[in-house]
């Protein structure tokens, strides 16, 4: 849950910045993929990618540092050029939640030629609303991926009022 620690853990990861604590996010990770998700295939482990403003500020991509970290040690191919951010919508966590979705349309682009028929598992560090997540996917299925599951450090209680429009959203693709 993106409560306390979570929120703590995140903040000084993304906003001091740490890429220590992205490596260390990494390996929390791993122990949450050996528990609940290790028997699924994955052909692809794909971060969520930042935008240029975000790497800017920050030196580094703490999505990718954390699904290289758990890339290692699952094996399963790490690729962080197969998406990318189209640098046109706000950070979005200055956003109130009602218009996060509304913000990420179409902010992301896939490679199909990297991702068609791939089972992917997306690596974000936290979940809000759902909607970067949902934005993303929808960029990778239009590439051509076969699947998607996302992993992340922590999930917002928000997510579960979000939930059920994402769900309709993903129903009428």
């Amino acid at each position: 849950d993106y409560t306390d620690k979570a929120v703590e853990y995140i903040h000084a990861m993304k906003y001091r910045p740490s890429h220590h604590l992205a490596k260390l996010a990494g390996k929390l990770l791993w122990d949450v993929f050996n528990r609940w998700i290790s028997e699924q295939s994955f052909d692809l482990v794909i971060p969520i990618p930042s935008s240029k403003r975000a790497l800017k500020m920050r030196g580094f991509n703490q999505c990718s540092v954390i699904g290289w970290e758990l890339s290692k040690r699952c094996g399963i191919k790490y690729d962080c050029t197969s998406l990318r951010h189209r640098n046109n919508c706000l950070p979005q966590a200055s956003l109130k939640p009602k218009d996060r979705l509304k913000n990420v349309k179409g902010a992301f682009m896939a490679k199909g030629q990297r991702v068609r028929g791939m089972k992917v598992l997306l690596i974000d560090d936290v979940v809000t609303t759902g909607s970067t997540c949902f934005a993303a996917s929808l960029s990778l299925y239009s590439a051509g991926a076969s699947a998607i599951s996302v992993l992340s450090l922590a999930r917002a209680y928000s997510w579960e009022s979000y939930r059920a429009i994402i769900a309709k959203k993903m129903r009428k693709i």
